[in-house]
């Protein structure tokens, strides 16, 4: 099977946590058999979204969500200061 490496791409992404005051866009909450729960819609359906989650927004606008440590692992800041 061939291997391909993933093209370098500048995201946009925000973590979720309840605790603030705003969610990132996209977040809402709904309660269900009285359980808060937290949903993001993506290209492929409705996600539950869990606090410290990250929500990354695609090249075309779509939103997912993300585990922050999985996030931390295979992202890292861009440094857009050598951008030409």
């Amino acid at each position: 099977m061939p291997k391909y490496r993933k093209k370098a791409v500048i995201l946009d992404a925000e973590r979720f946590l309840l605790r603030h005051d705003s969610w990132p866009d996209g977040v809402y909450h709904r309660k269900i058999d009285g359980k808060d729960l937290y949903f993001v819609d993506t290209k492929n359906g409705t996600v539950r979204i869990f606090d410290g989650d990250m929500v990354v927004v695609g090249i075309r606008g779509e939103r997912y969500p993300i585990d922050h440590d999985l996030f931390l692992e295979t992202h890292t800041i861009a440094d857009l200061t050598c951008e030409g």
